[in-house]
């Protein structure tokens, strides 16, 4: 479930994808379901463009800025050049996008608007995708739009201490993670 939105389609999505990889086969193995988690996440990748695309139309060009990371990371490892590629492709859409538009008046004002202002509305729109979990302090844990509040602040991202990018978009944006992080569980505050 810690690859979903915790949303039955999702969870089904997934176990379609096991049965798909393991047709023909008794059972399904360890081997198919993790290649099964391939074809998955490019799904929700595609799935996430298509449910945010009128609210995010630079979607495609804004998630790139996670591709590659680790899967928790902080602001500052959004480096210059990562951030510096993102802008570009933002800056050529024609679009009223939220990001887009922190784009446009950083380069067509006069310097009022910094980078860090670009990061936090990326992050804004990532974690409302679902995309991306923050942490506020050390002592917090993660906040997630389909599990904790739907949006945040630019207060909350800016304190964000760590950043998390969810399970479902591992393998379709390369993300590097560690064997123990694969299968950690998303934190929440329920007690089941």
């Amino acid at each position: 479930m810690e690859r979903t939105l915790f949303r039955p389609r999702d969870a089904l999505q997934f176990v379609n994808e096991c049965f798909k990889v393991a047709y023909g086969r008794e059972r399904i193995s360890w081997r198919s379901i993790y290649a099964a988690e391939a074809q998955y996440s490019e799904k929700r990748l595609k799935s996430l463009k298509e449910e945010w695309g009128e609210v995010y139309p630079s979607f495609d060009e804004t998630i790139e800025i996670l591709r590659g990371l680790q899967s928790s990371f902080k602001r500052s490892d959004l480096s210059d050049s990562r951030l510096e590629s993102v802008i570009t492709d933002l800056y050529d859409q024609k679009t009223d996008d939220p990001c887009v538009l922190v784009v446009k008046e950083y380069f067509d004002n006069t310097g009022d608007i910094k980078q860090a202002e670009i990061i936090n509305r990326i992050l804004i729109c990532l974690y409302r995708v679902g995309a991306i979990g923050i942490k506020i302090s050390a002592l917090s844990t993660f906040m997630w739009s389909f599990i904790d509040q739907s949006t945040v602040s630019r207060g909350e991202v800016r304190r964000a201490s760590q950043i998390k990018i969810h399970k479902m978009l591992y393998r379709s944006l390369d993300i590097q993670v560690t064997g123990s992080e694969r299968f950690e569980a998303i934190e929440t505050d329920d007690v089941t």
